[in-house]
């Protein structure tokens, strides 16, 4: 069997990249009354969501204590709108009730079938995703249960991709592999972050100059590509 480990990235990679974050925010607003201006909510998330810093780590904020870093960005904008503080923690649940449900989220039509059958050749998968704390438990609730090892998440961590960190503890969670393939969507976090780490690294849903070993429109071509590259 092959002694090959497949890092995958979550979101735009195994799931549709659909602006979650800011699509929940600005549901949690308008139902309380609220229309904020698109360009003040991605404000609001680019300066409070870690994944859009990478630069900066935050080992003192993480699992229970992301939320609240995040949380803590938000009530920025709610003071700005105007709205009343006791509303605030309401807005908060509201929106990290959608973050956490399932049904927020899409899977690529080929993701199952290519983590299985990559399972069925002796590959062993790990998530490796700059994400909320329990987006394991989400990607379990699509069907990935027991398709990956573990899943290796930035804010469990403090780090996010492409910070050599993080790509430590992929590694170090799969210990003994001979061969370490990162395979996301994004040119930097991903495909940067994964060949500075010294891996293998496969862009997938989109065309970009990158250094990434190949460039795939599908995962069922990834799968083609793990199979005739890395199996014995």
């Amino acid at each position: 069997m092959p002694n090959t480990a497949l890092f995958w990235d979550f979101d735009g990679t195994l799931i549709h990249g659909e602006d979650t974050f800011f699509n929940a925010l600005s549901r949690a607003l308008q139902e309380h009354g609220i229309c904020a201006p698109e360009a003040m909510v991605w404000e609001t998330l680019r300066h409070s969501c870690t994944w859009y810093a990478p630069e900066k780590s935050y080992t003192q904020a993480t699992g229970a204590k992301w939320w609240g870093r995040l949380f803590a960005g938000f009530a920025d904008l709610y003071g700005r709108l105007g709205l009343p503080e006791e509303t605030w923690g309401a807005l908060n649940a509201q929106f990290k009730a959608e973050i956490l449900d399932t049904g927020t989220y899409t899977l690529y039509e080929d993701a199952l079938p290519v983590l299985r059958r990559c399972k069925a050749l002796g590959f062993k998968s790990y998530l490796l995703t700059n994400n909320f704390p329990e987006v394991a438990a989400v990607a379990d609730g699509l069907g990935l249960r027991g398709l990956y090892e573990n899943a290796i998440i930035s804010s469990n961590l403090g780090y996010e991709k492409p910070r050599p960190e993080i790509f430590a503890a992929a590694r170090s969670a799969a210990q003994g592999a001979q061969q370490c393939v990162m395979i996301g969507d994004n040119p930097v976090a991903d495909i940067g972050g994964g060949k500075a780490a010294g891996m293998a690294a496969i862009l997938v849903h989109r065309q970009a100059e990158c250094a990434a070993d190949y460039i795939c429109d599908e995962l069922y071509v990834v799968q083609d590509i793990l199979q005739a590259q890395w199996r014995p």
